[in-house]
Order: structure tokens, then sequence, then C-alpha cells
């Protein structure tokens, strides 16, 4: 299921260039369960609308708060 991205591959080999220009680098992992019918490979429109709408509520927190932060790099 991971392959070639396991854990922290995108971090790692993004992340270190973007620090180097000032930007950062998030990861987000997403657990198939919160919109998948259980047992199987096919999505539920809704459980899926729900998972969008929380990580892009997610991200317009990061953005409103980021700036409000000194950033360690």
């Amino acid at each position: 299921i991971n392959e070639p991205y396991t854990g922290g591959f995108i971090l790692t080999h993004y992340g270190q260039e973007l620090a180097r220009t000032g930007r950062i680098a998030l990861q987000i992992e997403i657990n198939q369960d919160l919109f998948l019918r259980t047992g199987t490979c096919k999505i539920e429109a809704e459980k899926l609308s729900a998972v969008v709408a929380d990580v892009l509520r997610s991200f317009k927190e990061i953005a409103r708060e980021l700036p409000r932060h000194k950033l360690r790099c």
C-alpha cells in the first residue's frame, strides 16, 4: 500500500531542498478506513466529502497560524 512512499519519504526527499529556500514541507497521511467501505476498496462519497472538508479546514487553520510562529529550520 505504501510503496514507494513509505513513512517520511516525501519530507526527507523534498523537505531539505524547501528548507534551503525558506519554505517548509508538510506530509499528511490519511487513514483509508475514514472514507472506504469496510472490507472493500470502494469509496463512500459522504465519508470522503467529510474527510476533504476536514483536511481543507486543517490547511486553513495552518495557514492562519503559521505566520504567528517563528520557524526553526
